[in-house]
Parts: C-alpha cells; sequence; structure tokens
C-alpha cells in the first residue's frame, strides 16, 4: 500500500484464447501542467501492477505459488487503460469538435 499516495489503478488480467488482456482503470495526476508527472504514474503503475495466477480444480480457486510481476509494456498481449486519467486536449473547442 501507499506506492501512489492518493492516486492509484486496479487491473485484472485475462487470458482468453491464449491472448492476455489487461484492462486497467487509474486515477492519474490532474493539470495541464503534470504531463511528465502523469507518464511517470502511468509508468510506475505498469511496473508495479501485480497478478497472480488462479487456477480452477475441483471448483476451489486458489493461487499459484509464483507472483507474476507484470509490466504491461511488454509482457501483456493487449492493455486497456480507462479511468481518470487526466490528459488533455490542447486545441480550439472548434477542432476538437470536428475532431470527435
Amino acid at each position: 500500500g501507499g506506492v501512489m499516495r492518493n492516486k492509484g489503478a486496479v487491473g485484472i488480467v485475462l487470458t482468453i484464447f491464449g491472448t492476455s488482456i489487461l484492462f486497467i482503470t487509474a486515477h492519474l495526476r490532474a493539470h495541464a501542467s503534470k504531463v511528465k508527472e502523469r507518464n511517470f504514474d502511468a509508468i510506475r503503475i505498469a511496473k508495479h501492477a501485480r497478478f497472480f495466477p488462479v487456477q480452477h480444480e475441483n471448483r476451489k480457486l486458489r493461487r499459484k505459488k509464483e507472483e507474476i510481476n507484470v509490466d504491461c509494456t511488454d509482457k501483456i498481449d493487449c492493455a486497456f487503460w480507462f479511468g481518470d486519467l487526466n490528459y488533455r486536449v490542447m486545441c480550439e473547442r472548434d477542432v476538437a469538435e470536428k475532431i470527435h
């Protein structure tokens, strides 16, 4: 605990037909001037996320003994980030509306 103070993340890794998929929701630092810190938060979350493999035997779920330390940038096939990421679109409103 206490890795990110009041910011942080929760994630789950699913393996579907041999493809690992990470769903992660995060709350990153706010304010337009904090891009460097936001990027650091995301990297830190990715490097410190811990996932425990689970196997199904006789209707009981149990952890395998080894803990997997997953860096979603290189050990997961596909990662989806959600949440209050606090990144900003820096353009005029009419330009942003055209993108939408």
